[in-house]
């Protein structure tokens, strides 16, 4: 039986990793061959600031390909099965990096500074080091002060240090699996981290983090440390415990596409807002086609991660006294804002009872489940949308309906398996790809609700949240 649930499992992963690869082929395609387009010149000059941007995208683009490749391509177990180690240029790992988050960092009024080159060769694996570089720089923009943020490598007995140093703070328990409460929200903290421990490991090297004085100014520096000829184990201390489970798969696929990722949208933003230079019409249209297929990608690692984050218990419930009214404009704000990017033509109304009552749940929770649905009913095409929210006996009630579209309810349930492809009758529409339904549902059944599509003229998505209601 054991043999059998090992066997199954792995299969459970593989599957899911094929689906998520395939997922993301097809945004990330459209990035590239717009990008290629632009770069061609076909639809007009660029300045040389518009080429560095594109040619940045084009890069992360590669790269972003070269993962989701790998994980068609992968037949291990383990998301960080790695090549076998090899002298590493650790300048070059840490200027491609660099390139990567060259946007984030000068929006955010970092400054990056390279020292003591030429550095030392370490053994390694490229791909490894590459990946905790970027959670390094990543853990740093959110938690880091503006300003320095400089790179040194020097050798340190049998192994060579690699350091990143800010005049910010790492978060605490950055080696494991948990969650940080910000006056906002609680957002999640650590796995970029604990899974770069683990690569550090398999590499037989590890990462400390400390922090040191200079002249009388403190610095946080992350430190990772690796040997310096074939055969070096450093001593590692104790691991993260990872369980091998879908879940710990996809968090970890989407801390690794996410940076990269996130140098294409900063990219693109830059040239739609001609801060290097005017577009042409069809320029334009491309720049837009680029940005656009980004923010599908980054709502697909949204849904991956939410969905992880459920499963592992690190998306937790925090319920607040909120009015009817307030939540509805909450919702019409985020929803808005989504579909002028998607669906700019589109109507979207959001109703609600004219009497406002204090409800006690957790909006954030209930805003995100209900933009899932939205974003589900709005694909592959949309003229309007209709939300009513409901207070139905002890529950907030959400329904969603496209007028264009009706789905047979036994479709509509089955779509709600992540990456499920259902085609109707006309063939004209594929229904369950992507994990946009099951977020919702993840999210309603965490708040001890529930999610499901009701048959009719028009299919409608229907959630319901728990709360306590005072009539004002």
């Amino acid at each position: 039986m054991k043999s059998h649930d090992q066997s199954r499992s792995r299969l459970d992963r593989a599957e899911f990793r094929a689906a998520l690869s395939h997922g993301l082929k097809t945004p990330l395609n459209s990035i590239l061959g717009f990008t290629g387009l632009l770069l061609s010149g076909i639809e007009g000059p660029l300045t040389p600031a518009q080429r560095e941007s594109l040619e940045a995208i084009s890069k992360a683009g590669h790269y972003l390909l070269e993962l989701v490749r790998e994980l068609l391509d992968a037949s291990s177990e383990s998301t960080t099965e790695l090549e076998a180690p090899r002298p590493l240029n650790l300048g070059a790992a840490v200027d491609e990096v660099l390139c990567l988050f060259a946007p984030q960092l000068r929006f955010a009024g970092f400054e990056p500074r390279i020292e003591g080159r030429p550095w030392p060769e370490a053994i390694g694996t490229p791909r490894a080091l590459r990946q905790i570089l970027v959670n390094f720089v990543s853990n740093a923009l959110r938690y880091g002060k503006p300003g320095r943020l400089s790179f040194c490598a020097q050798a340190k007995g049998e192994a060579v240090e690699l350091a990143l140093s800010n005049p910010g703070a790492f978060c605490e328990g950055v080696f494991e699996h948990r969650m940080m409460h910000s006056a906002s929200e609680i957002e999640p903290c650590g796995l970029g981290l604990a899974i770069a421990c683990e690569l550090a490991a398999r590499m037989g090297g590890r990462i400390e983090i400390r922090t040191e004085t200079q002249g009388g100014h403190s610095e946080v520096v992350a430190a990772l440390l690796l040997p310096i000829q074939k055969g070096v184990r450093l001593g590692s201390g104790a691991l993260p415990s990872h369980h091998r489970t879908r879940t710990s798969l996809i968090a970890a696929i989407s801390h690794e596409l996410r940076e990269p990722l996130n140098a294409i949208r900063g990219f693109a933003q830059l040239l739609e807002a001609e801060i290097d230079g005017s577009l042409s019409p069809a320029q334009r249209q491309s720049v837009t086609q680029i940005a656009t297929a980004a923010e599908l990608l980054v709502n697909s690692l949204n849904d991956v991660l939410d969905i992880a984050r459920a499963d592992v218990g690190q998306l937790r419930v925090l319920p607040r006294h909120i009015s009817l009214v307030s939540l509805s404009q909450g919702l019409r704000e985020e929803i808005n804002r989504w579909g002028s990017r998607f669906f700019p033509e589109a109507t979207i109304h959001i109703a609600h009872p004219p009497q406002d009552i204090s409800l006690f749940l957790d909006p954030r929770l209930v805003t995100k489940a209900t933009l899932a649905l939205v974003r589900h009913a709005s694909h592959p095409f949309c003229a309007s949308i209709r939300i009513d929210l409901e207070h139905h006996f002890s529950s907030l009630r959400i329904s969603v309906e496209n007028p264009s579209l009706r789905v047979d309810s036994a479709q509509a349930e089955a779509a709600f398996d992540p990456f499920r492809t259902i085609v109707v009758p006309s063939g004209r529409r594929s229904l369950g790809l992507g994990l946009a339904l099951a977020k919702a549902r993840t999210l309603a059944r965490l708040h001890g609700g529930e999610a499901w599509a009701e048959d009719g003229p028009a299919t409608r998505w229907l959630l319901t949240f728990p709360f306590q209601i005072d009539f004002k």
